[in-house]
């Protein structure tokens, strides 16, 4: 069985799920529209109609930020779309299965996926956060500088799971169960999965904490913010303070904008990472990479406490805790170096066992061939969960006051889900129709 991974690398799903594939023998490229901002690389090894397609991305892209109003960039776009049908066709050729990254297919139409149908290709959807969140509560659409209008809210909902629905009739879809709000079918628990990722060696680098003496020098944490808003940055800088404030010696390191290998260099130095404050993952990006060096990570996130209700859904190592419980888990880690080694080992255990690119890439397997385990299903039904991630729950309970007073309950988009629909309203403040 050939296999195509793509369209869009995130956190260095597609490169570590290729070379898992590639371990166990099986014939896997990645083909991305375009680089990844933070250089997780994975196209060398890939096939020229491939690389060709990502470089017409990056130089695309570059000429759009050069260009602001755009129409010189214009020939390029063009180029690079009319590029996206000779890969689907290059494809469908030779590949017999695809796995979709973020959402995406390689030319995003409809026709593509009535060919995939036509020619019975064996597809797998896989989701990895804002590519399915309902936008209304998802940081990166309903919380920026100046608001969002409900229209616009209200069109990306509608698209987001139109697109969902569509694919879940064609494939398996794989999600996080506290974004998968649009799902009409059921779904793979992502959970139950993992994120493989392909790191480099963890031979000593100067400045490890590993080995250090923790006594004699302050308490390194570090924080990596892709958006600092949608993280909560200032959040945590505050706590940091006020820890600081209370005496305790803290070496703060707030890395923003930088490549993959510079994270993982300052990830090798420090003594625990601090991820971020509004999470419904408890292993995120770098918190994977931290645990790959035995570093241990704090994630807050709404959904930590709902995580607690599903026991049998394996919470990966980390110290998973509600917002309000941020400042007494840092200080908790900061005190406590035998509770900081311990967490550090069990997530470097578990993300080099349960989540390695090849038995990671095994469970994709077990997809393909139609023989996953009944527990790995999720059903639509399973999960009500209204605090989303990335925004504080006074920002998503106005945010969705102020859609459903402007546009209706249908801007929601979760009709087919009548009681998280009902959840959903009580959690803004919004008696239901259907209640009154």
């Amino acid at each position: 069985m050939r296999i195509l991974i793509g369209p869009t690398e995130i956190a260095g799903v597609g490169t570590g799920l290729r070379s898992g594939l590639r371990e166990l023998g099986r014939e896997a490229d990645l083909a991305l529209s375009h680089s990844h901002t933070f250089s997780y690389g994975g196209t060398d090894s890939s096939p020229w109609v491939a690389k060709f397609w990502t470089a017409l991305g990056d130089r695309y892209i570059v000429s759009s930020k050069q260009n602001a109003r755009g129409y010189k960039s214009f020939p390029l776009w063009v180029l690079w779309k009319a590029w996206s049908i000779i890969v689907l066709l290059w494809a469908i050729r030779r590949y017999d299965a695809f796995i979709f990254l973020f959402g995406g297919t390689v030319t995003n139409t409809r026709l593509e996926l009535w060919l995939h149908r036509i020619l019975r290709k064996r597809l797998i959807f896989v989701y990895l956060g804002s590519d399915a969140r309902p936008p209304y509560i998802s940081g990166p659409f309903a919380y920026k500088p100046g608001g969002v209008s409900s229209e616009s809210l209200h069109k990306r909902a509608s698209r987001m799971s139109r697109r969902l629905q569509q694919q879940e009739q064609l494939g398996v879809c794989v999600n996080l169960p506290f974004a998968a709000h649009f799902h009409k079918k059921p779904y793979i628990n992502s959970l139950l999965i993992g994120l493989p990722r392909q790191l480099p060696a963890d031979e000593p680098v100067a400045g490890d904490t590993s080995t250090a003496d923790n006594a004699a020098r302050p308490i390194r944490i570090l924080h990596g913010p892709s958006v600092p808003r949608i993280k909560g940055t200032a959040v945590i800088q505050a706590v940091i303070e006020k820890l600081r404030s209370r005496g305790y010696t803290i070496e703060f390191i707030c890395v923003h904008g930088a490549s993959n290998a510079e994270m993982i260099a300052e990830i090798r130095r420090c003594d625990f990472v601090l991820d971020q404050i509004y999470s419904d993952l408890p292993l995120s990006t770098i918190a994977t990479e931290a645990a790959y060096y035995g570093k241990p990570t704090i994630v807050a996130g709404y959904a930590a406490p709902e995580l607690a209700k599903f026991p049998n859904w394996p919470a990966p190592p980390s110290l998973f805790v509600h917002p309000d419980q941020l400042e007494e888990a840092v200080e908790h880690l900061i005190t406590n170096v035998e509770a900081r080694a311990e967490l550090g080992r069990r997530a470097r255990d578990f993300v080099r066992s349960e989540w390695a690119p090849r038995v990671v890439a095994a469970k994709y397997i077990r997809m393909l061939e139609g023989s996953t385990p009944d527990e790995w299903w999720v059903s639509p039904n399973a999960v009500q969960y209204a605090q989303g991630c990335g925004l504080p729950e006074d920002v998503s309970r106005a945010v969705v006051r102020q859609l459903v007073s402007d546009c209706g309950a249908e801007a929601l988009c979760l009709a087919h889900n009548p009681e998280l629909q009902k959840f959903m309203l009580a959690y803004a403040g919004i008696q239901s129709a259907a209640s009154q």
